[in-house]
């Protein structure tokens, strides 16, 4: 009624969308192969010195890892070196 049978409209947007994700696929793999690339790409983790940031940063470098994707250095926000230290503070780092 309105320019072709409900088949071919459900086949030309099946083609689309598998169009559509083949593109996808192509962009994800190029973004793959960079991060897995140690000379292009590499990972800071950034926490700070709390019991469940440190935890959560940890499996973040082993899932990473797992993957092969370079991460040498971790940073730790909110941590001073100062004279007269606070328990809190030697605590912390």
């Amino acid at each position: 009624m309105f320019g072709g049978s409900q088949e071919e409209n459900s086949s030309d947007k099946i083609t689309q969308i598998t169009s559509k994700l083949e593109e996808f696929k192509q962009v994800v793999d190029k973004v793959n192969k960079q991060f897995k690339d140690h000379s292009q790409t590499t990972f800071v983790a950034v926490c700070i010195p709390e019991f469940l940031s440190m935890y959560e940063t940890e499996r973040l470098v082993q899932e990473l890892v797992k993957f092969d994707i370079d991460i040498q250095n971790i940073v730790i926000n909110q941590v001073l070196l100062a004279k007269d230290e606070c328990r809190k503070c030697t605590a912390r780092i």
